[in-house]
């Protein structure tokens, strides 16, 4: 696999292309994708949670209303007996009937049923369990499965609410109205409504009843003619499905019924056949459609109710409404499912809402974004292969100028081909070419410089005295540190005809060559001039007009010139504007030489002052250049001139070491006090210590040096 570092640059565009725009688009489509169909879902979910909450809303206000009106029948007055042993058990008085209906109001169309089961000892026989046609309204079983029967009630008495009220309703015909209700008599009253009827009515009355008699007994014979072997069928499958109902359809957790009161005592209890079917279309019939939901319940038993048999049948194909064993839908992605327990019911109701579309479009629209997003990344990528050829180009051509230049072709030069950045780079490339020869011939230069520098640092330090000067009078000893330029430091110490001694040390203006020169020249002139001068001051005054008509104005030189006489044990001097030298006295005593006139060559006119001073055993001189004492360290801090006498007054205590020892210890303490900071000027020191004047030589006339003294270095 090729590594993006080696690969063209070209092709590095091409895929960071890819990379930064493909892939990111890609990406957002995808996350505005599952984004969007998050969003949906939740949205689906939300409502249909809302709707499920509805329906078992709407299940608690019908089962609450419905318990509160069957609440309201304590006082109606139940057959507590059939006609007689063969009378059907759902035989009941219109009268009680129209009070069933009228406390039920709109609740009458849930009821299916009542069961009476009257109480032991309340006055109302156990009728016998009817047989044959009557057979299919009686009770099967208790209004729920498994309830048992009040003790010593034996089968309830059973009235269909519904057939009754269909009956009571469906012919607009006085007469079968009239036979209806007459049907439903029980025997005992029978007698005493014809009776009362007659009373009151006299003998329109028996006429009216007679009548009423013969219209009667004529349409029943009528319609048992007729319809007498259908109605019996009829009434097989009403009794059939009732039943049919009651062991298959879903059942409810929550029992209605109440306590039936005469007279204000207990003659039993009361309880009524609630028809599930109709209660759930009246609860889920308000539940919106438009959308294709399907909403739905189910009991405890895993069976399912819908409002129509196609739904039922999505539901099981989509495995969406759970069933027995299992803890719910299952998940589908093109359906959103929600329930809700109604704990007093014991359902679970539904909603399943088809979302399948609306994925869809969102897909299809998702789709159609990253198509028309890749379009034009396409698009630009077309774009960007002719201006990835420009810039390769460009880059190419830079990069052979740039070998060329590594080859030493300073003269180097690429073509400009545009105003942009790399118009830009190709011009600053063509500029630096330039720039390279002129800094290489620079370099020449400045190696010529630096090597005939370096020749001049040789010269001077061979200027120098090489190494220290003894006499058994005294001994002394200089040293130069040099900085990174050429100085104009110099000191020197040499024998004079007639045993004298002269020491010297001089520091010219400026840096570099010219101070370089003028102090081998000056070294040169006072190394040959001195021996033949006898007044100091007189020499300096002619030394100062030479230098200042032979140098530019700007060039001067400060000078301590002094001649050690063993003789007359005194050493004579004079300053031209040079540091005041320390002169350590044997006791402990600092002196300093100030100085006795200006710089040679700075203001000319001004006039020397030789003066004497004497020196006696142990004494000890020190002289240095303002390199020493102009020293910095990194804070800024200079060495000073007073930090030196307290270092030269210290170890002059401590010790009565030679100039060598002396030396030394400036130098180390020069050394911490710069620390890592660079040498701006040369620091030059000089140490003279007088030894045991005693030991000195006789000085003959005509002599010009001491027979004990060493070659001059």
């Amino acid at each position: 696999m090729v590594s993006f570092r080696v690969m063209r640059l070209r092709n590095q565009l091409i895929l960071a292309f890819v990379l930064l725009a493909v892939v990111p688009l890609g990406a957002i489509t995808l996350y505005a994708y599952h984004s969007s169909t998050k969003a949906l879902r939740s949205t689906v979910e939300a409502e249909s949670v809302r709707a499920a909450g509805e329906m078992e809303s709407r299940m608690g206000a019908v089962t609450a209303s419905l318990s509160k009106r069957i609440g309201g029948l304590e006082e109606i007055p139940f057959p507590l007996a059939g006609k007689d042993a063969s009378a059907p058990a759902a035989d009941a008085d219109p009268q009680m009937i129209g009070r069933l209906l009228s406390t039920l109001g709109d609740a009458a169309s849930l009821i299916e049923a009542f069961e009476f089961h009257p109480d032991p000892g309340s006055g109302a026989p156990a009728p016998p369990r009817p047989s044959g046609r009557r057979a299919a309204h009686a009770p099967k079983s208790p209004a729920h499965p498994g309830a048992p029967s009040p003790p010593g009630s034996g089968l309830p008495i059973v009235v269909h609410l519904p057939k009754i009220a269909g009956e009571l309703t469906k012919d607009p015909d006085v007469a079968p109205l009239i036979q209806a209700a007459m049907a439903l008599i029980p025997p005992g009253e029978a007698a005493r409504i014809e009776k009362d009827m007659m009373a009151r009515l006299g003998e329109q009355g028996q006429m009216i009843a007679r009548i009423v008699k013969e219209k009667v007994e004529a349409s029943r014979a009528r319609r048992e003619a007729e319809t007498g072997k259908a109605e019996a069928e009829k009434d097989e499958e009403e009794a059939s499905l009732v039943d049919e109902d009651r062991e298959n359809g879903l059942h409810l957790k929550q029992e209605f019924g109440c306590t039936l009161k005469r007279d204000g005592e207990r003659v039993g209890s009361l309880k009524a056949r609630v028809s599930t079917d109709r209660l759930l279309r009246q609860v889920m019939s308000q539940t919106r459609r438009d959308q294709g939901e399907i909403p739905f319940a189910r009991d405890s038993a895993g069976n399912l109710f819908t409002l129509d048999a196609a739904d039922l049948a999505k539901l099981k194909e989509h495995h969406l409404a759970g069933g027995p064993g299992e803890d719910g839908p299952r998940p589908d992605e093109q359906w959103v499912v929600v329930t809700h327990a109604d704990d007093a019911t014991g359902l679970t109701f539904g909603l399943a809402r088809p979302v399948g579309e609306s994925l869809g479009e969102i897909k299809r629209a998702s789709a159609r974004n990253l198509g028309a997003g890749l379009g034009l990344a396409a698009f630009a990528l077309f774009g960007i292969l002719p201006l990835s050829r420009r810039m390769t180009q460009n880059l190419s051509d830079l990069t052979l100028g740039a070998e060329r230049l590594a080859a030493g072709r300073l003269d180097t030069q690429v073509p400009v081909r545009s105003s942009d950045e790399l118009g830009q780079l190709a011009q600053a490339f063509n500029r630096m070419a330039k720039e390279l020869s002129a800094n290489q011939e620079r370099l020449v230069v400045q190696e010529r410089l630096r090597k005939e520098l370096e020749l001049c640092r040789k010269i001077q330090a061979e200027l120098l005295p090489k190494k220290a000067l003894h006499y058994p009078f005294m001994d002394v000893e200089g040293l130069s540190i040099p900085a990174h330029e050429l100085g104009g430091d110099f000191f020197n110490y040499f024998g004079l005809p007639g045993g004298e001694v002269a020491l010297l040390m001089g520091d010219v203006s400026g840096k570099g060559v010219p101070a370089a020169l003028l102090m081998a020249n000056l070294q040169a002139t006072l190394r040959a001039r001195l021996p033949l001068e006898t007044d100091l001051a007189a020499f300096a005054d002619r030394l100062d007009h030479e230098v200042e008509a032979s140098t530019p104005t700007e060039v001067y030189l400060t000078l301590f010139l002094s001649i050690l006489d063993p003789a007359r044990r005194e050493l004579r001097y004079i300053n031209a504007g040079h540091e005041s030298p320390f002169l350590l006295r044997s006791d402990g005593r600092v002196e300093r030489l100030d100085p006795t006139g200006r710089p040679i060559g700075l203001v000319p006119g001004g006039g020397y002052t030789e003066r004497r001073i004497a020196i006696g055993a142990g004494d000890r001189l020190f002289l240095y250049t303002d390199g020493l004492v102009d020293a910095e360290n990194e804070a800024g801090a200079h060495f000073g001139a007073s930090r030196l006498e307290t270092l030269l007054a210290h170890a002059g205590a401590r010790d009565g070491g030679g100039a060598e020892t002396l030396l030394a210890r400036v130098e180390r303490a020069y050394a911490e006090h710069r620390g890592k900071m660079d040498a701006a000027d040369d620091a030059t020191l000089l140490v003279l210590r007088v030894g045991e004047w005693a030991a000195g030589p006789s000085v003959q006339a005509g002599t010009d040096r001491p027979a004990e003294a060493p070659a001059q270095a």
